[in-house]
């Protein structure tokens, strides 16, 4: 349920009223991931596809974070709208081809570690 006063007050935007429309693919690596392979890795591959623009800008990888389990990456490309749906499913496709054909690239698993103090009763 979402209040008319919340919709009436934002804005609404009609992804396909609009020509090019941004393709974000967000994930997180294992820290033992070679961050600067990935990048290249991750570029090459969105450069590589003929439905991806050069324009509004080129596609573009960004370290957006990290912690214990790993570091948060996102990679940007613009392709036109008719195009999105399909072209970001090949993108994911590829992307993980990637992690799978390299052993210096993992995928993050986040994982909690629990510990247990001695207790004396």
């Amino acid at each position: 349920f979402i209040p008319n006063a919340l919709i009436m007050a934002g804005k609404i935007v009609n992804y396909l009223d609009t020509p090019e429309r941004r393709i974000s693919l967000e994930m997180e690596v294992g820290i033992e991931s070679d961050l600067t392979l990935l990048k290249a890795h991750l570029i090459k591959i969105m450069q590589s596809d003929p439905r991806v623009l050069a324009s509004p800008t080129t596609p573009l990888v960004m370290i957006t974070g990290a912690d214990a389990s790993g570091a948060k990456i996102s990679a940007f490309c613009w392709v036109k709208n008719k195009d999105w749906f399909a072209t970001r499913g090949d993108l994911w496709v590829a992307v993980l081809a990637l992690f799978a054909a390299h052993d210096s690239l993992s995928l993050s698993r986040p994982e909690q570690d629990v510990y247990v103090k001695d207790v004396i009763l």
